[in-house]
């Protein structure tokens, strides 16, 4: 299982490799993780594989690849770095030794070697934390976790105290809200609870004043219609005196 790169710019220190052994290993636990969705399988060895510009020969090493349980970018990155040290020192190491030749790598691979499916002894161990894993997480279906009771925190509240009926009215605000925030809040509360009393004012107002008199109202707040006026009874009376 092997990942390589072509440079299009020579590394010519460590500050340079570092971009590019963590694409090939991004590749490399891709594949390899992959590779496990459809069985047990683990590389035996990691190997790193560099060539000097001028020179036909490929500088490798390669070291033993340790079973991990969450595999990820990170965990290979660490190996192929140690490997580079070991293959090509550091740039104070390079330095100091005028016998080493200035450092123009244009090619570089991360290779899986020995991939192939676990030992039973590796197999046992992953399918055994498999299974705690699996019934820590139904255990913990049953647990039932006690709510917790936050206090009121004095620092995000407003109050409001009404004249009318004398209440405190508070409302709550976030600690990074902006003034024009609480403020707009706090109008809302106040439009809120004038209207609460300006409802119970119409629900106790039974009369209205309509050209300077008092009517009652009817249920449907239509004025109840005047009485009409007796005028049979006045075309009656003229009758009989005649």
């Amino acid at each position: 299982m092997l990942a390589s790169k072509n440079l299009p710019k020579p590394i010519r220190g460590d500050g340079d490799v570092l971009q590019w052994v963590q694409v090939l290993c991004s590749e490399l636990a891709v594949r390899l993780l992959e590779a496990r969705e459809t069985g047990t399988v683990w590389p035996k060895t990691i190997a790193l594989h560099t060539r000097q510009a001028g020179d036909g020969a490929t500088r490798s090493k390669q070291s033993h690849f340790p079973f991990v349980r969450n595999l990820t970018r990170e965990v290979i990155v660490t190996a192929v770095m140690k490997l580079w040290k070991e293959l090509h020192g550091t740039d104070a190491e390079r330095a100091a030794n005028p016998n080493v030749p200035n450092m123009k790598i244009i090619n570089i691979a991360v290779s899986f070697n020995g991939v192939e499916a676990l030992e039973q002894g590796q197999r046992g161990i992953e399918g055994f934390l498999g299974r705690e894993r699996t019934h820590a997480s139904t255990s913990t279906d049953h647990v039932t976790i006690p709510a917790v009771k936050e206090e009121p925190n004095e620092a995000e509240k407003m109050d409001y105290l009404c004249h009318t009926c004398k209440k405190t009215l508070t409302v709550p605000v976030e600690r990074d809200d902006p003034e024009e925030i609480r403020s707009a809040k706090l109008e809302s509360l106040k439009a809120e609870h004038e209207d609460y009393h300006f409802a119970q004012r119409l629900s106790r107002q039974d009369v209205v004043v309509l050209g300077g008199a008092k009517r009652r109202t009817s249920p449907g707040g239509q004025a109840a219609p005047k009485k009409k006026k007796r005028k049979e009874e006045n075309i009656t009376s003229y009758f009989q005196k005649k």
